[in-house]
């Protein structure tokens, strides 16, 4: 049975990264966003460097911490984008049957012995670019040059004697071609976000993370990130469009779906352990957001997976 799957985030919206058996720090993968629950990564970051290019369908990437808050990036197949570390961002797919070719670099990478004389120069040049991220068109040698490299590393056979050294060949060959990206033609970067994502969204989510099987006062969340209650509003509104509560919500019921999936376990107990106060009212704020009771959501998620 294949079941729903969710990005592996840490209490503070942080993606832990596992890298196979391999010398090179990458993680690479096909992603097929029907396989996610909602068709979508929730909103998270990691310290890696985030390459995509869309294959199939059409996915929206969403980043936080702009001047306006967040900014959408639609991708349709060919397109692709890069996000630099520790940004604050979501996706999640606009059609069925959406793919992505998707890798993960780590800049231990350039800790490596081998980059002794000039790991940190390269680093710098994006980091000090002031980016969040970089929408991959077919609109300059360059991005065609990443976009084509990056769907050369996803296809790369694991078991073949030479995977690392290609894999750091096209990471390399790849990096280099963004450095060019980024310093020569910044007249392109209309879709180039220049804030970092906002760390007191981080400190109240981890909260909501770490408490939701509790009860959660809007006042409780404006104390983690020493702000009032009127500036967690704000903040809400302006990143995430939507209020705190409705935050707190849609993850108490995010978890629940998981739970209605993949355990046996009583309603009464799925809807206490996800912070609703009676089952009762679970079901009534379940069927409000999926047209649906949970038992009727359960019954049909087990009917789409045996169909896998």
């Amino acid at each position: 049975m294949t079941q729903k799957k969710l990005i592996q985030l840490e209490s503070d919206l942080r993606e832990h990264i596992t890298y196979d058996n391999h010398i090179i720090p990458l993680s690479i993968c096909v992603d097929h966003f029907d396989d996610y629950y909602q068709r979508e990564w929730d909103c998270h970051w990691h310290e890696e460097y985030e390459f995509g290019v869309v294959t199939q369908g059409i996915l929206r990437y969403t980043l936080y911490g702009g001047p306006n808050g967040s900014q959408d990036v639609v991708l349709h197949p060919g397109e692709g984008i890069f996000i630099n570390a520790n940004v604050l961002h979501s996706a999640k797919a606009l059609a069925a049957n959406t793919v992505i070719d998707c890798f993960v670099l780590s800049k231990t990478i350039f800790k490596l012995k081998l980059f002794d004389a000039f790991g940190e120069q390269v680093l710098e040049s994006i980091a000090q670019s002031g980016l969040s991220f970089l929408f991959l068109k077919l609109n300059n040698p360059q991005k065609r040059e990443i976009i084509a490299s990056i769907q050369k590393l996803c296809a790369l056979p694991e078991d073949g004697i030479t995977y690392e050294l290609q894999g750091l060949e096209l990471a390399m060959h790849i990096w280099r071609n963004l450095i060019i990206a980024v310093q020569s033609y910044p007249e392109t970067a209309e879709l180039v976000g220049t804030a970092r994502s906002d760390q007191r969204l981080k400190l109240i989510i981890r909260f909501v993370h770490e408490n939701y099987r509790q009860e959660i006062l809007v006042d409780e969340l404006a104390q983690q990130a020493h702000i009032s209650r009127a500036e967690c509003f704000r903040i809400f509104k302006k990143m995430l469009h939507k209020t705190p509560t409705q935050y707190v919500t849609d993850y108490r019921m995010s978890m629940a779906t998981m739970l209605l999936v993949d355990t046996q376990r009583t309603l009464a107990d799925i809807a206490v352990s996800c912070g609703f106060k009676t089952a009762s009212y679970f079901g009534r704020k379940f069927r409000e957001r999926f047209g649906m009771t949970p038992r009727q959501y359960q019954a049909k998620m087990a009917q789409g997976n045996s169909q896998h």
